[in-house]
């Protein structure tokens, strides 16, 4: 009878810590879990900027190790280097993330296509 009810209590707390991760949007599968804390050092490019301007698709992914959670920071070099702001991963295939804005952008600049998408910025 313990058996049963500590079996069942766990089942209902798993449920709920997937639901809570989803609705952060985190994967509740375990494989995607993996250093949310830390990124690899990786630098690519934005490929797409939504309409609204929040969300970016970009030229990293879990081949590189990233996974849903992490934060990325996006500059710009040209004309004259400049952050833009960050963006948290929310979606990973093995050659390219979706990241949506945390926050706003740097006095509000929009991000743009080429500008550059890396887990450090290099002076």
């Amino acid at each position: 009878d313990t058996t049963q009810r500590n079996r069942d209590d766990l089942r209902d707390r798993v449920a709920r810590f997937s639901t809570l991760l989803r609705q952060n949007g985190l994967s509740d599968d375990i494989t995607q879990v993996r250093g949310i804390e830390s990124p690899p050092k990786v630098a690519g490019e934005v490929l797409r900027v939504d309409p609204k301007g929040d969300r970016i698709e970009f030229t990293n992914g879990s081949d590189e190790g990233l996974v849903v959670g992490h934060e990325m920071y996006v500059y710009r070099t040209k004309p004259r280097p400049e952050f833009i702001g960050k963006v948290k991963i929310i979606e990973v295939d093995p050659d390219q993330s979706v990241g949506r804005v945390i926050g706003r952008t740097v006095n509000g600049k929009q991000i743009r296509e080429g500008d550059i998408v890396a887990s450090t910025i290099n002076p």
